[in-house]
């Protein structure tokens, strides 16, 4: 079957009683990575001064204050938040820093991520492994990344539900109606095409289950 996307939902695949469809999770939940590199948001509080903090609600590593502040000192322009040089230099000179990205932004705050010497120790990516890593790789290993954070501030947040065709007859006549009920729905994905993936995979645990009864 063919997909139907009416905006909002997604009919991926419908096998005899089952189908499943993709919607977007209104509720997500941040992406949590307890091994991922640390994560700094910057941007004006409440009292429009400008401010840098830890996210520390995705990773349990915390990254040492010094860094913080000197966000708060080298981040600071009259036009807003800002990729700047002298934080990145700071952190490459001071604290080994070897990768960076910076988000796209949302609502008036930017974020960015990196890697530390003292980072990757904790996370035991010594030198040796990295190098047997990336030996023979077309493209570089990748340390630091910003998808799923950016895709949580773009709402593009996920949830696939399966769901079983059910037959109702009221009582007292010959009156029958069939509606689509859910059996199961699991969300967190961040990742459009990987979603839909998982979502097949659903349907197949459920539709080749019953096809084989």
């Amino acid at each position: 079957m063919g997909e139907f996307d009416d905006g909002f939902e997604t009919v991926i695949e419908e096998r005899g009683d089952f189908r499943v469809r993709v919607e977007v999770d209104y509720q997500p939940t941040e992406p949590y990575h307890d091994g991922g590199s640390p994560l700094l948001k910057f941007g004006y509080n409440r009292w429009d001064r400008y401010e840098a903090e830890q996210v520390t609600s995705i990773t349990s590593y915390v990254v040492d204050p010094a860094i913080v502040r000197a966000l708060d000192r080298w981040g600071d322009d009259r036009n807003g938040p800002r990729e700047t040089p002298h934080f990145e230099r700071y952190l490459r000179m001071f604290h080994g820093t070897r990768e960076m990205v910076w988000s796209g932004g949302f609502e008036g705050a930017r974020y960015v991520t990196f890697d530390t010497a003292h980072w990757r120790e904790a996370m035991e990516l010594t030198d040796e492994w990295l190098a047997e890593m990336t030996e023979g790789r077309a493209e570089p290993l990748r340390l630091v990344d910003m998808d799923e954070y950016q895709a949580y501030l773009n709402g593009e947040c996920y949830v696939w539900i399966v769901e079983q065709k059910a037959e109702w007859i009221k009582v007292g006549s010959d009156e029958r109606r069939e509606e689509w009920e859910e059996v199961e729905a699991i969300g967190g994905y961040y990742d459009r095409e990987y979603v839909e993936a998982e979502a097949r995979e659903a349907l197949e645990s459920y539709a080749g289950e019953s096809e084989a009864a």
